[in-house]
């Protein structure tokens, strides 16, 4: 119990909450999300208390908690946010999913979009989700569409997009990591 409370806390010191104690699952916090994810973006240092926070869900009887809160960042990174931590994400925390079903579930979200929900009126979703910006306005729109809002488009196109927007500057680091990973096959095939 002391373990979940104190996820709970650093959950919302990184702008999202525990929505089911049970699964795992995790959700924007609204209430303080958009700094939170700010801080979260430009201090690095925070990124590596994630892996720590992963390795102790599974040192604690809590592996089912790992892959929910990775699904949270990368439907957040869709949505325009959270996007610096794309390498430490591919690199450190979905490596320390132990299931490789899992890993290879969390990889092929990195390639394409979530599907968007219809969303409820109350800032819930239907599944009980914490309705963000992103999805207020597609059901605003009455259609479903993607995450970036260009609505029905090839996912590996979105991908590079998305890739290319990360990459600021080519002779960055994570630049050079992008060319070093096209080797990999599943970076080929998104490619």
């Amino acid at each position: 119990k002391r373990f979940v409370k104190s996820y709970r806390l650093m959950l919302d010191f990184y702008g999202m909450i525990l929505i089911d104690q049970r699964t795992g699952e995790v959700a924007r916090n609204t209430k303080n999300y958009e700094v939170q994810y700010e801080n979260l973006e430009e201090s690095s240092h925070n990124w590596l208390r994630v892996t720590r926070i992963l390795k102790s869900l599974g040192e604690m009887g809590l592996e089912h908690y790992k892959k929910p809160l990775l699904e949270h960042i990368i439907r957040e990174m869709w949505r325009d946010h959270l996007r610096a931590c794309l390498r430490s994400l591919k690199d450190y925390w979905i490596p320390v999913v132990k299931s490789a079903e899992e890993r290879r579930s969390l990889l092929a979200g990195l390639k394409s979009p979530p599907k968007t929900e219809t969303l409820a009126e109350n800032g819930q979703g239907e599944n009980g989700n914490v309705e963000g910006k992103a999805d207020r306005d597609t059901k605003n729109q009455g259609q479903t569409q993607s995450v970036n809002g260009k609505g029905d488009e090839n996912p590996k196109t979105v991908l590079v997009e998305f890739l290319r927007g990360l990459l600021k500057n080519p002779g960055d680091e994570s630049y050079r990591a992008l060319k070093l990973d096209e080797q990999d096959e599943d970076t080929q095939s998104a490619l």
